[in-house]
């Protein structure tokens, strides 16, 4: 089997989850009090947590992450760059092929129009970071996203090669500034026509939440859809094979665009948000972790132990043992992957 697709794979990380202070304990307390982790309510800078992160997004095929600092370096008293430079640390210390390789997204200063206190981080990020092996280049020089607004969608560096972000991507998708390269982030409700990237954003419902979150950011799972948006978008993405697809956040909880596992949490009208459940009803916390290591793999081909249906198809199977095996109902606690009508696979592997 052939590689179907070659895009490099990104995803945005949240590195202010902890109890350092308020200001971090809050993050959990009221952003996302809907749900908890696999390691409960972490802090971002314990190495039990970071690693096992680092290790699943090596394992899964993550090329790179994005830093989310885009509230201001020192936002949340510093712990946001503390718990940051700590994981950078590990990513170094693995080295090539060993953990995804890093970049930044920065824009709070430039946000409030502090181009010059902008600049000087920008320039302090560069020194400290910028030319370290494990800081990931797009075409030739070290990748920079600020997260802004069209107003600043101008500025440039000669550090870095410099990508816009915003805050839900239809706002700006048709924009003449953004054509060519596109929007990098961060909620995408629709995609910049001609773009470098493609975006995906796990569909959570977050009424509860105290944002509000766009229509198409909803009800993957509270309608029964079990994750077929995010599905549907994967499928969309390889097939457009751009040159880079961003994931919105592996562990953006506050917003829930998390593709992180998570169960979660009660009150006394039941669940806050909806269960990522299967086809049967099972609770599968790491539903949204299932359906993208599926089709990363699928740059190489398809993966021991999942099932599949081509796109127009209705036969599903399952990959095991180098053979495909047909099935006649889906497998619990197991996502179907779609896969593009035109994907090869030998007959005699049937």
């Amino acid at each position: 089997m052939a590689s179907y697709y070659s895009s490099q794979i990104g995803i945005w990380y949240f590195s202010w989850w902890g109890h350092d202070n308020p200001e971090t304990a809050l993050h959990w307390q009221r952003e996302a009090g809907a749900v908890s982790s696999r390691f409960g309510e972490y802090s971002a800078g314990d190495p039990e947590v970071y690693k096992f992160q680092l290790d699943w997004m090596q394992k899964a095929g993550i090329d790179f992450i994005i830093f989310e600092i885009t509230n201001g370096w020192e936002a949340d008293s510093g712990v946001i760059k503390n718990n940051m430079d700590a994981i950078v640390s590990e990513i170094d210390r693995r080295g090539p092929g060993q953990a995804p390789q890093y970049a930044f997204a920065l824009g709070g200063e430039l946000r409030y129009g502090y181009i010059r206190e902008h600049e000087m981080l920008v320039q302090d990020l560069y020194d400290k970071y910028g030319t370290r092996p494990m800081y990931y280049k797009w075409k030739g020089k070290p990748l920079l996203i600020t997260f802004t607004d069209p107003d600043y969608f101008f500025w440039t560096s000669r550090l870095f090669n410099v990508r816009n972000s915003t805050g839900v991507v239809s706002q700006w998708a048709k924009d003449k500034s953004v054509q060519k390269k596109g929007l990098w982030g961060f909620t995408f409700d629709a995609q910049v026509p001609d773009s470098e990237v493609y975006g995906i954003t796990p569909c959570h419902e977050a009424n509860h939440l105290w944002i509000a979150t766009p229509d198409t950011h909803k009800w993957d799972f509270d309608r029964g859809e079990h994750g077929s948006r995010y599905i549907r978008s994967w499928l969309d993405a390889i097939k457009k094979d751009r040159p880079v697809i961003i994931i919105t956040s592996y562990n953006d909880f506050s917003e829930e665009t998390a593709i992180e596992a998570f169960t979660p949490r009660r009150n006394s009208e039941g669940y806050i948000t909806a269960p990522l459940l299967d086809y049967y009803g099972n609770e599968v916390p790491d539903w949204y972790e299932k359906i993208t290591k599926a089709y990363i793999a699928l740059k190489h081909g398809l993966s021991e132990g999942c099932q599949y249906r081509f796109e127009n198809g209705s036969r599903i199977f399952i990959y095991k043992n180098g053979r495909c095996e047909t099935i006649p109902e889906p497998l619990p606690r197991q996502p179907v992957i779609l896969l593009p009508d035109d994907y090869v696979i030998q007959d005699d592997l049937f």
